[in-house]
């Protein structure tokens, strides 16, 4: 049952609720200190571009930047770079701060629910237990254990606050809660591109949950209150886009970004709902299964069901959290990878979001029922060995993430070719290139005879150890053909024709590396090609 004193310590205190996120969420994730790099992007945001990240100086060129500091790119995220670069400053290439960084996010995004919640009218303690459960699930260990995913995080963190200070102004009219949410809100469009979609679930929350108009005198003033909100987002979406328009000009085409990706892309909706509601299968790079897609489907239409079983006055609540769902669920499925069907189908992290709506959803539903009959008595007996099993479920997931062979050998559990690829990358580097090429056919065969440039680049490496110029080539050239934009690819290549006494070949590469953002091609340029010039 719900303990009596329990319910009067949330009556009385805000502060153990508080601590109790704080160490639980430790407790799970307080492992994440001692991980290395997956060689999942980490390593080509971080360690491969350390030399622009390390150097505080480089901060107002990283605003100018894409998520992985190349001068051009798919995603801008220059909130992103700026805190990866504060972290640089402190554990420079180890990753312990990184990931200090994504926990200590995670915890005050747990802390800003369980206020929210409330503002939404939830009772403490159910807006504890939900908070608990948003801290404890196993579905986001990918956010706290993968350092790149630090853009979910930051976004899911700065729209929960973007909420709360819009109420705050509504309740006090203070105008100081004006400005913090306008700063607030331009943090949080350059953080991720989702932050453009916010206007409409505010616009929701501020006419259906913060006010009521029963005349039309009054909804027209209740709408000149918005318009100084309005002049701002607009402003700073505008900014955005502008800046974002030079980043990523000419890099992405009807085949990456557009409605034919969303359909491919679409089974990822269902396939996260069931993640939630049961845990299973979660990967660090997971493709499409039947069982996810039917179940996510299934519990969309209850969750709808159960939603319009509500008076309509009472239906404004979970209405919203069903529209943030599919607010920031479905525009990120307009984009996909040109190797997505044999890299991964959709990634765990982008959930962290969109999974907030669910949360709100449970929070109304079983906000009527903690304290009344049959809930109140039992409720307890099941939440805490459910909370227990998905700590456990969480903590193993997170642990994925630990290093690169923890990593793919996650992946590899389901079949997944990109998981070799990303093996035989770790491999590379020790040297054992007998199964970097064992593990790149092992990724051919399952991609039915497809290649990638990584996968080409790491065979091209291999080669190149192996001393076979001919096929080192080979493959380093089909890696260029596949992706002309590889600057990794022209970087290494570059490094193969060094070895092989093409000197001016090299620095020719090393240029278009150069040229394509990869910035460690300074040292190898200014110790060999000075004297070409």
């Amino acid at each position: 049952m719900t303990h009596p004193i329990l319910n009067d310590s949330f009556k009385s205190s805000k502060g153990w609720p508080i601590l109790l996120l704080i160490l639980i969420s430790f407790i799970i994730h307080s492992q994440v200190l001692h991980f290395t790099y997956t060689n999942f992007d980490d390593n080509k945001i971080i360690r491969d571009k350390f030399a622009f990240v390390g150097d505080i100086k480089n901060a107002h060129s990283a605003i100018l930047r894409d998520a992985f500091f190349n001068a051009h790119g798919s995603f801008y995220r220059p909130v992103q770079n700026l805190s990866f670069m504060l972290d640089a400053q402190i554990s420079r290439q180890k990753l312990w701060m990184f990931h200090l960084s994504n926990l200590l996010i995670h915890i005050l995004a747990c802390i800003a629910l369980y206020f929210f919640l409330q503002m939404l009218h939830l009772k403490k303690i159910t807006a504890f237990y939900m908070s608990v459960l948003f801290a404890v699930h196993p579905l986001f260990a990918s956010d706290i254990g993968w350092v790149p995913s630090r853009g979910d995080l930051l976004i899911g963190l700065e729209c929960i606050l973007l909420f709360m200070s819009l109420h705050q102004y509504f309740s006090t009219t203070k105008i100081k809660w004006f400005f913090i949410h306008s700063g607030i809100f331009f943090i949080t469009v350059f953080t991720k591109e989702t932050g453009i979609l916010l206007p409409i679930l505010l616009l929701y929350y501020y006419f259906f949950l913060l006010q009521s108009a029963p005349v039309f005198a009054a909804k027209k003033e209740i709408l000149k209150k918005s318009i100084p909100f309005l002049i701002s987002w607009c402003i700073s979406i505008l900014f955005f886009l502008c800046i974002r328009k030079i980043i990523t000009a000419g890099i992405n085409t009807a085949d990456t970004v557009g409605f034919i990706p969303f359909l491919k892309n679409i089974y990822s909706i269902p396939s996260v709902l069931c993640k939630f509601f049961l845990p299973a299968n979660l990967s660090t790079l997971p493709l499409f299964d039947p069982t996810s897609i039917i179940g996510g489907v299934i519990l969309f239409i209850l969750i709808v069901y159960r939603i319009c079983k509500y008076q309509p006055a009472k239906r404004k609540i979970p209405l919203f959290g069903l529209t943030w769902f599919l607010l920031f669920i479905i525009p990120p499925g307009f984009y996909r990878l040109r190797n997505t069907d044999v890299f991964f189908n959709y990634l765990e992290h982008r959930s962290y979001l969109p999974i907030i709506g669910i949360i709100i959803i449970l929070g109304f539903l079983l906000n009527d029922y903690i304290e009344t009959g049959f809930i109140k008595k039992y409720f307890i007996y099941v939440y805490t060995p459910v909370v227990l099993l998905l700590g456990i479920l969480s903590y193993i997931h997170c642990n994925d993430y630990r290093n690169t062979i923890n990593f793919a050998s996650a992946a590899i559990k389901q079949n997944n070719p990109s998981a070799f690829i990303a093996k035989a990358g770790y491999l590379l580097s020790l040297g054992d290139t007998t199964n970097v090429i064992g593990d790149c056919r092992k990724a051919i065969i399952l991609m039915n005879g497809r290649f990638t440039p990584a996968l080409c680049n790491n065979l091209g490496q291999a080669y190149c150890k192996l001393n076979e110029p001919d096929s080192a080539f080979k493959y380093f050239d089909k890696a260029i053909e596949l992706d002309k934009n590889f600057a990794y690819g022209y970087y290494q290549r570059g490094i193969a024709k060094l070895k092989f006494k093409d000197t001016s070949a090299a620095c020719a590469d090393w240029e278009k590396a150069s040229v394509l953002g990869y910035t460690d091609t300074t040292g190898m340029c200014i110790k060999y090609c000075s004297n070409l010039r």
